[in-house]
């Protein structure tokens, strides 16, 4: 009995979106994940989240 429900298919949607938005912000303004103590560090030292390396690449190479 595998029938696709509308419902789950927007509720499905709407994670896909929410996860990308995230992945978004993540690689292209801050970086939401702390991978290690030193990221857990800044945080507590600065008190914001780290800027993402690839926002700071496209900055530097911007004409």
């Amino acid at each position: 009995d595998w029938g696709t429900i509308p419902e789950n298919l927007i509720l499905w949607g709407m994670l896909a979106n929410f996860f990308a938005i995230l992945e978004h912000i993540n690689y292209y303004n801050r970086q939401l994940m702390i991978d290690n103590s030193a990221d857990l560090e800044y945080l507590k030292r600065n008190k914001k989240l780290k800027i993402a390396s690839l926002a700071k690449d496209l900055k530097e190479s911007e004409l």
